[in-house]
């Protein structure tokens, strides 16, 4: 009996790989169990996982198992979006647009949309479109929103 026991408080604990750890927490997130998705990116974000870092922005976006915070969102979608993650890149573009968590800044906005068109992203592709067909944040160019369009489309 004791040696049994002995032999189970030896073992190391089991630590999930860092892409273990985004994908349980991926699941915990679907089955809305914030806390443990909480703790899986978190570990995975620390562990250098741009995704991780990108869905710890979603849940403080979304207030999932936290209260909403933009400013908090704002500087886990720039840690990613600096990785080239076209989700985070595109999601910081709509805050410096909005002005949520960051002060209001079109030119930035505009640069992070592009990233996060060039890198495809089809939502940003769509809005980079009409921001060129608008003239908003960049000088109105009705070739370029055509062309940002039919990637949009996959044309």
């Amino acid at each position: 009996m004791f040696e049994f026991l002995k032999t189970l408080f030896s073992r190391k604990p089991y630590v999930p790989s860092v892409t273990e750890a985004h994908h349980l927490g991926l699941l915990a997130h679907q089955r809305s169990d914030y806390g443990e998705a909480w703790l899986y990116f978190t570990f995975a974000s620390n562990n250098g996982l741009p995704e991780a870092k990108y869905m710890l922005g979603v849940m403080r976006l979304l207030g999932h198992g936290l209260p909403i915070d933009h400013g908090e969102a704002a500087r886990f979608f720039k840690q990613s979006a600096i990785s080239g993650l076209p989700e985070a890149q595109f999601n910081l573009s709509q805050l410096y647009e909005k002005g949520l968590g960051v002060e209001r800044d079109i030119h930035e906005a505009m640069k992070w949309l592009h990233a996060a068109a060039e890198g495809g992203a089809d939502k940003a592709q769509w809005n980079l479109s009409i921001a060129y067909a608008e003239g908003r944040g960049v000088e109105r160019d009705q070739a370029k929103a055509d062309e940002w369009r039919r990637r949009a489309l996959g044309k």
